[in-house]
């Protein structure tokens, strides 16, 4: 799932999502125009508006929005339509499941629930439109599966439960329950000392709230003694109990990909798809106000002059 702070972008209810994408209006009053279809200079001062209602740090002290986060929409907005029209050209419709698959996961991230009504359905058929393109182009569940069951080593990916106390016998006592067969998740629930308890020792991506890991995040933002300690453990098998300095004792388990399909395939590498997007970024027509910007296809992203 995209984090929602990253999805700068919003339209019109679903209703009239089309028109709203497709709208055209002169130049000189488009924000910015991907590949013929257009968002007009008062759709995008709305839309911005009501995302900023969610995040009120983004507004500064004159009422004007902050130019970053303004780029940022510009770009989500190109790039939603650049996988759209891809989309439409092979004749694949974004279902009613990835829109509420998309709703439900970004209900919970930060800000979602203050931001325009406006704001709110964009973000949920940006997201969705994303989840359309990445299983279409993509690779297969099947085929990410056996990635993510080679291990983390291979995959980069981290969909954990963890175990922590700063207690040493209780560590124990918990490794050795889990060697007897115990569930992971009701030993977390009793002997663990992380928030994490109460829902069964489950770590969420810090920087999505999502359910996996990068590589980098986990090594950047989490700990760099999990990737250590969960080299050559096969998935759903406990680690063996480790120290991390001025934390405590851990225990991990990589989670099993039948209930992580979608968090594995939000952070998993995917070359086929990286190459597919550079591609389409690169070869998009893209034009941006002046006052905005300018679109950078190398880097795919609108760029301060």
């Amino acid at each position: 799932m995209i984090p929602f702070r990253r999805l700068v972008l919003a339209v019109a209810p679903l209703a009239v999502l089309a028109p709203a994408l497709s709208s055209c209006s002169s130049v000189r009053n488009d924000a910015i125009t991907v590949n013929g279809e257009s968002l007009s200079r008062s759709d995008f001062d709305e839309i911005v508006v009501g995302y900023a209602a969610g995040f009120p740090g983004s507004v500064l002290e004159t009422g004007a929005v902050n130019a970053s986060m303004a780029r940022g929409f510009l770009t989500d907005w190109a790039i939603t339509q650049i996988y759209a029209t891809r989309l439409e050209a092979d004749g694949v419709a974004v279902t009613d499941r990835q829109l509420a698959d998309a709703r439900e996961g970004l209900a919970r991230q930060t800000g979602f629930a203050e931001a325009s009504e406006a704001a709110q359905n964009f973000y949920v058929y940006a997201a969705a439109v994303r989840a359309a393109f990445e299983e279409q182009y993509g690779l297969t569940d099947d085929e990410i599966g056996d990635l993510y069951d080679a291990g983390p080593s291979s995959s980069k990916v981290y969909c954990l439960r963890g175990i922590l106390t700063a207690d040493e016998p209780r560590i124990g006592e918990a490794a050795l329950r889990l060697a007897t067969g115990e569930d992971f998740a009701a030993v977390a629930a009793e002997i663990s000392t992380d928030p994490t308890k109460v829902n069964g020792g489950i770590l969420q991506n810090p920087r999505t709230g999502g359910a996996c890991l990068d590589e980098e995040t986990l090594l950047g933002q989490v700990a760099p003694q999990f990737a250590e300690a969960l080299a050559g453990v096969g998935i759903d098998e406990p680690t063996a109990p480790f120290e991390i300095p001025n934390v405590g004792w851990v225990i991990l388990i990589m989670r099993p990909f039948d209930e992580v399909v979608d968090g594995v395939r939000d952070v998993i590498a995917q070359p086929g798809l990286a190459e597919l997007r550079d591609e389409l970024l690169r070869d998009a027509d893209v034009s941006v106000g002046s006052q905005y910007g300018r679109w950078d296809a190398s880097k795919g992203e609108v760029i301060p002059f």
